[in-house]
């Protein structure tokens, strides 16, 4: 096992289920056997899977009141933004699974020159709250409706005004909170010396820690040194599972259909978000706009593979069940395809 220090470890996904856990590989590693990179045109998912907060961070004392964030941008798209996690009073040592609002991003036909720079972000908040808001039943109602919570979609609904306004309090009153976790990570998914993108678990840190101290099990760290045998982890940490697919509980067509809208909608001029008027009508209009393009996108993909077929260029696995896949829906359309 290796004793280098680093903030950012990886588990393959073939080993997450392991019953006695699994060893911890740098983020950064050399792709060996058994790995699997996420490769053009295949669809994935990611994640939050658990986090764990080890101290009291609340000035009252009175316990953490946790808010967790995440922010991806992959390619040349849009920062996106996703809200996990919000509860009062939060002991020490607590660990955070089975999350109500778990997504953090899904991707359709990958494109193995784009980047993907996740951010996470654990905030206590000392400032902003009121008691009697239930934000943590809104997250779950929210994830619920539209897949996950996109920040930028909650001024246009009217089931989320208390964290809506606990976010827009939240950015005139940052320096009163205290960032308890915050790291970035740059995947990328072609061959070079960078963290490449593959599937499996990535398990995110504040400081360096050496890998002999935890292995993963069910998602979450278990110390395995003698010095900490039977205890609970001396680090913060953050752990995320990127899965082959589109996972959900509901309609992943409508959750990319929200992941897109959010996109667009974190665009818009803050006039605009804000004039109660104009919510539902940019809603609508814009949920048939993408709609709309996700249909045109799927027509350009299917004739870009058909182009490759007619070449005598190969498709991958992928790329062979995801022309089928959009033939057998454009049929609908164009019997005779």
């Amino acid at each position: 096992m290796t004793l280098e220090r680093s903030k950012y470890w990886f588990v393959p996904l073939a080993e997450i289920q392991n019953d006695s856990g699994s060893e911890l590989r740098p983020a950064r590693s050399q792709v060996i056997e058994g790995d699997r990179l996420v490769k053009e045109g295949e669809a994935f998912t990611i994640s939050l899977e658990s986090f764990y907060v080890k101290e009291n961070h609340d000035r009252d004392t009175s316990g953490n009141d946790l808010l967790v964030r995440s922010w991806l941008k992959y390619g040349n798209e849009p920062t996106a933004e996703r809200i996990h996690f919000f509860q009062k009073d939060v002991p020490n040592e607590f660990i955070g699974e089975n999350l109500a609002a778990e997504h953090i991003f899904s991707k359709q036909d990958h494109i193995e020159a784009n980047r993907l720079l996740i951010t996470l972000e654990i905030m206590e908040i000392d400032k902003g709250l009121r008691t009697n808001q239930s934000i943590s039943d809104t997250i779950a109602t929210v994830s619920g409706t539209f897949g996950a919570v996109f920040p930028a979609i909650l001024p246009f609904t009217g089931i989320a005004s208390n964290l809506s306004n606990l976010l827009y309090k939240l950015s005139s009153l940052s320096d009163k909170n205290t960032e308890v976790f915050r790291t970035s990570l740059d995947l990328y998914g072609q061959d070079s010396f960078e963290t490449p993108l593959r599937y499996g678990a990535y398990i995110f840190f504040n400081k360096d820690v050496q890998a002999v101290m935890y292995k993963l099990l069910d998602l979450k760290l278990k110390p395995v040194s003698q010095q900490l045998a039977g205890q609970n982890p001396l680090h913060d940490y953050v752990v995320i599972k990127i899965v082959p697919g589109i996972i959900h509980s509901g309609d992943s067509s409508e959750l990319l259909v929200n992941q897109h809208l959010a996109a667009v909608l974190s665009q818009l001029d803050e006039n605009e978000k804000n004039d109660a008027s104009k919510r539902n009508e940019h809603l609508e209009f814009l949920q048939d706009t993408i709609k709309s393009a996700n249909k045109m996108q799927d027509l350009d993909y299917f004739h870009r593979l058909r182009l490759k077929q007619k070449l005598g260029v190969s498709l991958t696995e992928s790329q062979e069940e995801r022309l089928l896949e959009i033939a057998e829906d454009l049929q609908k359309y164009i019997p005779n395809l």
